[in-house]
């Protein structure tokens, strides 16, 4: 019962990305979430190339899976990084922003998987196994992070709960939780909670799975009016204002505002002292 569930598990994640991968290109959506497209098709041809290895080659299957997740890490990393871009494509100054932040935490996430394998007490055969998973847990960390900032941050940014992009953080919010939390109690009950680790880490992968299709094939509302981004319009205007200084094009609402309520102050005053000499 055990072997037909993992197959089950196995499976099943390939036929919905199968069909997500189909619907989002047939929807038009391909074009705008090019790098969660990509994911979806990995996926499928990653579970092709596991499933073939793991029956015919089994003794290249250790190969292939690290390959495999640290190619689906990579891609997770974009994904994220184009979850923030869309979140912020109407705000210049905070996707620019953006775009700096994730070159940095790229080039951190690296460093710090290397160094943590360096430190650590490791032999010469795991070393690019234990890299891979010192990213992915970081990678899982900045989903988790992702995932809150989207909650927080929604009614800034004009988002809502059915924004496609909403779907997609929340089912990377599901693995990267499911993956910590599974990880934890593996580290505290040993290599006997490995069953549980495998299973629970699978069906969080169905989960998302599942609730990506179901998002991305439900009518996107409208983003909030104008409105209501007033906060994020002042920190888009200062960004932009100051990562690009030679431009004052983003600035300019802000001077235009600042320039017509002193001119109503000034009309306030002149209207006044007329009345005020008459008496």
């Amino acid at each position: 019962m055990l072997r037909i569930t993992y197959y089950l598990l196995w499976i099943a994640p390939a036929l919905v990305f199968a069909f997500l991968a189909v619907a989002m290109h047939r929807r038009g959506l391909r074009e705008r979430y090019p790098f969660f497209f990509s994911y979806a098709v990995f996926q499928v041809v990653s579970f092709v190339a596991q499933f073939s290895v793991y029956h015919y080659w089994p003794k290249s299957y250790f190969y292939e899976y690290w390959t495999g997740a640290a190619l689906s890490i990579g891609i997770s990393f974009a994904v994220i990084y184009e979850v923030f871009a869309e979140v912020f494509r109407p705000f210049e100054g905070l996707r620019d922003l953006g775009r700096v932040l994730f070159r940095w935490a790229a080039v951190v996430l690296v460093l710090a998987a290397v160094l943590m394998t360096w430190t650590g007490s490791v032999t010469a055969g795991d070393v690019g196994t234990k890299i891979v998973v010192a990213i992915e847990r970081s990678v899982r960390v900045m989903q988790c992070g992702m995932v809150l900032l989207l909650m927080l941050c929604a009614p800034y940014l004009g988002l809502r709960k059915r924004n496609h992009v909403f779907g997609i953080g929340i089912g990377f919010g599901i693995l990267a939780a499911i993956d910590l939390l599974a990880i934890a109690i593996v580290g505290k009950l040993g290599l006997s909670a490995a069953t549980f680790f495998n299973l629970a880490r699978m069906a969080a992968f169905n989960c998302a799975a599942v609730l990506w299709t179901v998002y991305l094939m439900r009518p996107e509302p409208a983003r909030g009016p104008a409105l209501q981004l007033a906060p994020s319009e002042r920190w888009n205007f200062a960004l932009s204002a100051a990562m690009h200084p030679e431009s004052s094009s983003p600035s300019l609402p802000l001077i235009m505002g600042v320039v017509d309520r002193a001119f109503e102050k000034i009309n306030e005053r002149r209207g006044t002292g007329p009345n005020h000499s008459d008496q």
